[in-house]
Parts: structure tokens; sequence; C-alpha cells
């Protein structure tokens, strides 16, 4: 006849899994996912209140002194006005219009739209950004009329 089998004592057996050693007095258990949560809430919460504060900036709208935006994360649009005087032909982005240029550049908007030699009739005005104008006067380049701006601003 067989014995049943019987099962080794605790001392003779290898101890499973990590030995669990008891927690220092004054600690308490931590939940593995909470570092990992908190490190993405503090990264996109960052994120969040730089957009409601308004200080989100995602394009180079602001670098010529077009003012920040209203939170949205566009970081400025084309209602801002530019302070006169504070930009150089350099800073002509394709986003700005020509009045927004005009006013940076201290010069007359009459003056800027003669520099872009627009045809008769193409609807070239204040209101027309620089990127629009490449479709509306053939051969317009902003590349090609920062020097023509230079010079102008040199008279």
């Amino acid at each position: 006849m067989t014995t049943p089998r019987q099962r080794p004592s605790t001392a003779t057996r290898p101890p499973r899994g990590p030995a669990a050693k008891p927690r220092p007095r004054g600690t308490a258990y931590v939940n593995r996912w909470v570092m990992p949560l908190l490190t993405a809430l503090l990264m996109f919460g960052t994120i969040g209140v730089a957009q409601v504060s308004g200080t989100w900036v995602t394009s180079g709208r602001t670098a010529a002194g077009a003012g920040g935006g209203a939170g949205d994360g566009t970081g400025g649009g084309a209602d801002k006005s530019v302070a006169a005087g504070t930009l150089t032909s350099a800073d002509l982005k394709g986003w700005m219009t020509l009045g927004q240029a005009a006013d940076g550049l201290g010069m007359s908007l009459a003056d800027l739209i003669t520099l872009v030699a627009a045809p008769a009739g193409s609807g070239v005005d204040g209101s027309t950004a620089f990127k629009d104008l490449e479709k509306l006067v053939p051969g317009f380049s902003l590349t090609d009329f920062r020097p023509k701006v230079d010079a102008a601003l040199r008279r």
C-alpha cells in the first residue's frame, strides 16, 4: 500500500517569490501606479496651465511682437497689433498681414502695398497675409520681398 504524499516541511522548502520584509515604522504602502500618474499629471498639467494663462506658444507669432494668444494654444492671431518700429524685414512672417507689417516696420500701408507690386484689382489690402500674396501676386516671394523692404527702410 502506498502512503499519501506528504508535504515537505517549511524548513526544507525554499521560499516562493520575494520574501516580504516588514516596512519600517512610519512608512505607508504606495500603489505602483501613483508615481507614473503623478508624472503624467505634472507634464500635462503644466501644459494646461500655460494654455490657460496665455503663455503657451506653438508658433513664432509672439517672437515678432504680435502678442500672446488668448489661452487657446494658438500663440497669437491676426487681430493683434504690432508696436510701431519693433520689426525688421527679417521678422516678416507668412502669417502676418500687410497692416501688421506696416505698423511694425513703421512705414505706411500704401508704401508697403507699392513694394508688393500687386496688379490692379488683385484685392490686396491691409488684411491680406503674406502667405496669401503668393497666390494673388504673380512671382511674389517673401524671401525676395525682404531686401526690398530693407532698401525702403534705409531711405
